[in-house]
Parts: C-alpha cells; sequence; structure tokens
C-alpha cells in the first residue's frame, strides 16, 4: 500500500499553512514555493480542505488560507480522508458484497487489524505533530 500524491502534498500544504499562518492568510502560491509544488494542484487540493471545513478561504489583496480549525485538533487522518476518502486497503474491508469470499476469506481479518492499525495511527497524531516533528528535525540538521 502506497499514500498517494493528493495525500502527501495535502499533509505538506496544511503543514506549510499551520507553520506559517501567524494569523494572517498564506497565499498558496507561498506554500507552493516553499515546498516546490504546482499552485495548480494546491488550488484543487484546498477545494477538498475548505469543503472538509479544514482550511476557511480568505479573498483580497492579502488573501489565502488559514486553518479551518487549530492545529492541534486537526487529526492527519482528517487531511487524507478530505482529499482522499476513506482510508480502506482493500475493498472488502469497508463493502462486505465487494467480494464473494468475504464470509470465509481467511486473510480478511488480517487486513481489517491493518486497517484498523493504520486508520488509529492516524487519527493520534495531528497536523500540530507534524509540524513540531518538522521544527525537531530542523534542529538537529535534518533537511
Amino acid at each position: 500500500m502506497k499514500i498517494n500524491t493528493r495525500a502527501r502534498y495535502a499533509l505538506r500544504m496544511m503543514a506549510d499553512i499551520c507553520k506559517n499562518e501567524d494569523g494572517a492568510p498564506v497565499p498558496l502560491k507561498d506554500v507552493a514555493e516553499r515546498q516546490g509544488l504546482s499552485k495548480r494542484y494546491l488550488d484543487q487540493l484546498a477545494i477538498a480542505l475548505r469543503n472538509a471545513s479544514l482550511l476557511k478561504s480568505v479573498q483580497g489583496m492579502r488573501g489565502g488560507f488559514l486553518l479551518g480549525r487549530p492545529g492541534n485538533e486537526i487529526r492527519i487522518i482528517d487531511i487524507i480522508e478530505a482529499v482522499d476518502g476513506p482510508v480502506d486497503i482493500l475493498g472488502c474491508i469497508s463493502d462486505e458484497h465487494f467480494c464473494q469470499r468475504t464470509e470465509y476469506c481467511p486473510s480478511r481479518t488480517i487486513w481489517e487489524t491493518i486497517n484498523d492499525n493504520i486508520v488509529d495511527t492516524l487519527s493520534r497524531h495531528t497536523l500540530e505533530d507534524l509540524v513540531k516533528n518538522a521544527r525537531k528535525q530542523k534542529k538537529v540538521g535534518v533537511k
């Protein structure tokens, strides 16, 4: 299983906004420059994140984006699910009719356990945790 580009870029974008907002809206062009990402791509992600109330947009000359709520209240899973839908490593996890073998599949319980552990981990960590970890890494020389 791989985390796709949408999820990775959304996490980078949200962490950048969290780190740089200081009460003022953060323009996406600034985020794009700092993160080395396409502004067009970030525009698309911003729509999904705004629809999930994770971002607020501010119009005008000094416009940009603010977090929809404090960084310590935004879980990593909230961001991933906003841009990518529910975490579901196999179709049979969320839809028991996905496969004819669901009722007697010997490995389905393993897949459910793995999926539950991923969801639990992503639910325990917040955007603020992500930003704090990045600051710690910078202090010890990790780029």
